[in-house]
C-alpha cells in the first residue's frame, strides 16, 4: 500500500481497494489543518474540492493530475459509439 493513497478495507477481505482520488485528506491552506475535501468538479485544468469539517476553509482550487486521470476514465470515449 502506498501511505499518501487512501483505501477501503472490509472486516472480513485481506486485500484493501485503492479509492479513486476524489476523496482526500489535506492540510487547509491557511489553517495546516487537516479536513477531509470531497471532489466537487472540474474548473478547467484545476479541481474544486469542498469540505464540511471546517468553515472557513471549505473550499480549495488547486491543479491534480490524479484527479484529471480519473475524471478523462469515467468519461465516455469517442471510440466505444463506433463499431
Amino acid at each position: 500500500m502506498d501511505k499518501s493513497k487512501m483505501y477501503a478495507l472490509h472486516f472480513q477481505q485481506q486485500h484493501p481497494v485503492e479509492l479513486l482520488p476524489f476523496v482526500r485528506l489535506m492540510e487547509g491552506p491557511k489553517t495546516q489543518a487537516n479536513a477531509v475535501y470531497f471532489y466537487n468538479r472540474m474548473l478547467g485544468n484545476e479541481v474544486r474540492w469542498v469540505s464540511y469539517h471546517f468553515d472557513k476553509e471549505s473550499e480549495i482550487i488547486s491543479p491534480d493530475n490524479a484527479v484529471n486521470s480519473a475524471v478523462k476514465l469515467l468519461m465516455p470515449s469517442d471510440n466505444a459509439s463506433q463499431p
